[in-house]
């Protein structure tokens, strides 16, 4: 929980020391995803100031006065070490929080009475961003074409979705 009483300075530090430290993680995933996993490099803290604007606003060039406002920053490296940062949303903090209880998408859809396909759909952002990992897709097209050439790897191989015709 945030610290009320923490000053823009200390609330800056902080941010800085966790970014410094999910630099520091290494990613270790299993060979195998079976279920959505959230990605292990992955670190949420609360903030009583609203740092990510501060800084994006510093970034541009712009001076702006820090504010209070409480907001989670979640702070993790992509499969190939980036470093990202961001200000949770509601449903970056509501994917995490269905693995995390190990509720299930299809019975957290029934007891919010959301369409599946929508919840469906705010985990594949949560993994196209990487702060979780999914299950690869069982559909594969077949046939020479896409194991050759330009179109020779898992993104054109694999998908996400069909169409009937």
């Amino acid at each position: 929980m945030a610290n009320i009483n923490e000053t823009f300075a200390q609330a800056l530090e902080r941010f800085k020391k966790n970014k410094r430290q999910t630099c520091r993680r290494k990613i270790k995933l299993p060979k195998e995803i079976k279920k959505p996993i959230i990605n292990p490099t992955l670190n949420a803290a609360e903030f009583s100031w609203d740092v990510i604007s501060y800084l994006q606003n510093e970034k541009d060039g712009t001076s702006v006065k820090p504010k209070k406002n409480r907001q989670w920053v979640l702070t993790w490296l992509s499969p190939k070490g980036n470093l990202n940062v961001k200000a949770a949303e509601k449903k970056d903090l509501a994917v995490l929080k269905i693995i995390s209880e190990n509720s299930g998408i299809e019975k957290t859809s029934k007891n919010l009475n959301m369409p599946l396909l929508a919840l469906n759909n705010i985990f594949k952002s949560a993994a196209q961003e990487h702060i979780i990992f999914m299950p690869e897709s069982k559909i594969r097209r077949k046939g020479n074409f896409f194991n050759n050439g330009p179109f020779a790897s898992n993104k054109y191989l694999i998908a996400n979705t069909f169409v009937l015709q």
